[in-house]
């Protein structure tokens, strides 16, 4: 059975909730710090808001944005992927064909991902295309998180995800409901982590921070692994 753990983020009405804001900031400098935050998608400008989350109080912590350019038929598929995962109306299939497409990528997702990424870094995939990296991703040991504006819909796109990239390690939903300003769902370690706030600097930082002591205790991209060894850089 999932635990549930919600964290008050919100803004401070009295000092202790300023020390509350400081401690879990000074927290996730502490478990973030020698990694870098990669943010990656086909749409450079999704990743910039991203990134300026983590232009706060986090002191020490990288965050870089990381394009991501295919040819085609692999962008026009890629396209397709993220049409039908957030619309209900979508009524497009996919092929065999298709399944040839993402096969035939997969042994370019790690020149695609770039040699910067490094073990126990964060990787946040914004879309179907850098879905399609998070093999190569965890092969280097470093964290995949799916981060969205909605949920993903269940359905032929995200069952096709799921065969050719395999599940990410954590899913992260911004604006949820109820006033909850991100939803971080870690499957490996049954946790959903709610952060009761305003999406920023410190709901992101503590959604990463879930991530990385709750994923990499035990698990890598679903898989029991020894953790990493994080030097500072």
């Amino acid at each position: 059975m999932a635990t549930l753990a919600l964290d008050a983020l919100g803004p401070p009405r009295s000092g202790h909730d300023a020390r509350a804001a400081a401690w879990v900031s000074e927290r996730a400098a502490d478990g973030l710090a020698g990694r870098t935050v990669w943010c990656v998608s086909s749409t450079p400008s999704l990743d910039g808001v991203v990134v300026s989350w983590l232009d706060g109080p986090v002191d020490g912590v990288r965050s870089a944005a990381l394009g991501v350019t295919a040819a085609e038929p692999l962008r026009r598929l890629a396209a397709r992927l993220d049409e039908m995962l957030t619309s209900v109306q979508h009524g497009d299939t996919l092929a065999p064909a298709d399944d040839d497409v993402c096969s035939a990528a997969a042994g370019d997702a790690d020149r695609l991902l770039g040699p910067g990424v490094a073990a126990g870094d964060v990787v946040v995939v914004r879309d179907a295309l850098a879905a399609l990296l998070t093999p190569a991703v965890r092969e280097r040991g470093a964290h995949a998180v799916w981060f969205g504006a909605g949920p993903l819909l269940p359905g032929p796109a995200l069952s096709f995800l799921r065969r050719h990239a395999g599940p990410v390690d954590a899913y992260v939903l911004a604006g949820a409901a109820g006033g909850v300003g991100m939803l971080a769902v870690i499957p490996a370690a049954e946790l959903v982590a709610a952060k009761a706030g305003t999406p920023g600097t410190l709901c992101w930082s503590s959604a990463l921070l879930d991530v990385v002591e709750r994923d990499h205790d035990e698990h890598v991209g679903g898989r029991r692994h020894p953790r990493p060894q994080v030097a500072v850089r």
